[in-house]
């Protein structure tokens, strides 16, 4: 290739976005090949319609793409970037795993598998229906799918909003944190599980932090408070390890 035909190639390399948006740099990973057949890595920006590459071992410095005659050709780099869906997808296969061996917070659990069958891409139209209509938010959540909607004892139709707000967002999933020498308590909750004997315990770190466990109904909670204050970080504890953000007070 020559080295126009490689700048013209390296060009369809950048998303329209860059391209309409010239005035300013936009920066790309790229493999290069040599006249010899090696290959090596590029950083390409796009300058008025112009791909330049970065001199070697240089963050400052760059050269038109067109005066690299050492190249016979260019390749893009594939992006490793995960999309939202994915990490959706993952983040709560994770919580369920962990909640499955440890046997806690059995209704969450079903509440989860719920929501990963009615799936990524409704939860967040129905979130949107949610926030958007105001008026009428029931109808315009059952529109995207019955099953986010539930019954009170009058047969009175409500949004089931933990599914709305709770699921339709990116787990936050945390190592709970008694103190960076503190193995005791780690291993009490691990032995209080194991042997379903309730347990409750508290410790001093950034934060005064509390953790109960109560065998009877399956359920185990982690806060993280600020000192002296009665508000903070509020978590349930998917085993003896971990735990998933459930709000700020």
């Amino acid at each position: 290739m020559t080295t126009k035909e490689i700048s013209d190639k390296a060009r369809t390399f950048f998303p329209k976005t860059f391209i309409m948006a010239s005035d300013k740099w936009r920066r790309i990973k790229a493999r290069g090949i040599l006249q010899d057949g090696k290959t090596i890595a590029l950083r390409l920006i796009l300058k008025d319609d112009i791909p330049y590459v970065y001199v070697r071992n240089s963050h400052k410095y760059i050269q038109p793409l067109s005066c690299r005659y050492d190249l016979q050709d260019i390749m893009p780099v594939q992006s490793r970037d995960v999309s939202k869906q994915q990490k959706w997808i993952k983040g709560w296969q994770k919580v369920q795993k962990r909640l499955e061996q440890s046997g806690l917070w059995t209704s969450l659990l079903s509440q989860l598998k719920l929501a990963q069958e009615i799936g990524y891409d409704k939860l967040q139209a129905a979130s949107e229906a949610y926030w958007g209509n105001h008026g009428d938010q029931v109808n315009a959540v059952r529109a995207v799918d019955e099953r986010l909607i539930r019954f009170n004892d009058k047969q009175e139709p409500y949004v089931d909003t933990e599914l709305v707000w709770f699921f339709s967002k990116q787990p936050r999933v945390k190592k709970m944190y008694f103190g960076r020498y503190n193995t005791r308590i780690p291993e009490a909750i691990k032995n209080a599980m194991t042997n379903k004997t309730k347990y409750e315990t508290g410790a001093r770190t950034n934060y005064d932090v509390s953790f109960t466990y109560n065998p009877e109904y399956n359920k185990a909670t982690y806060s993280e408070e600020y000192k002296g204050c009665g508000n903070g970080h509020y978590y349930l504890a998917l085993d003896a390890t971990h735990a998933i953000f459930c709000e700020d007070d």
